[in-house]
């Protein structure tokens, strides 16, 4: 199988599970879907292969930082603190969380957040954001 024809690798990093069912179930026909229930297994995945895209929630049980309501900026600053480091890989991040502004957009640039979008996304809409950041 070629490069063009390969399903794109994404990482769904939520701690509620049900959201983290539906997507993968509406999404996994377009993608190779893989998910993360929290930020410590989502470090740990992406330790062992990066995804094409990243799509995150914001708000999740405190790991990396001690506020979970921005748990997912805590995420990410570890994220590009360790495996991300060199600043040779830019992932496209999309946030989908139940609260817009929790991260300011002055940081879209930094952590190459590309999209977000409020719960629950328009599926058809994200697939389509999805399919554009990853071809």
């Amino acid at each position: 199988m070629d490069e063009m024809d390969r399903k794109r690798r994404i990482l769904i990093i939520d701690d509620d599970e049900e959201f983290l069912s539906d997507l993968t179930i509406l999404l996994s026909d377009y993608f190779q879907v893989d998910v993360a229930c929290g930020t410590q297994e989502a470090m740990e995945k992406m330790r062992q292969e990066l995804p094409d895209c990243l799509l995150l929630d914001i708000e999740m049980p405190q790991y990396f930082g001690d506020d979970s309501d921005i748990e997912g900026y805590s995420f990410l600053q570890k994220l590009y603190g360790q495996i991300l480091s060199n600043g040779s890989v830019k992932i496209p991040l999309v946030l989908v969380s139940s609260h817009e502004g929790l991260i300011p957009h002055s940081v879209d640039q930094i952590f190459n957040i590309r999209a977000r979008f409020t719960k629950p996304p328009d599926v058809t809409k994200l697939r389509r954001t999805i399919c554009d950041l990853t071809s």
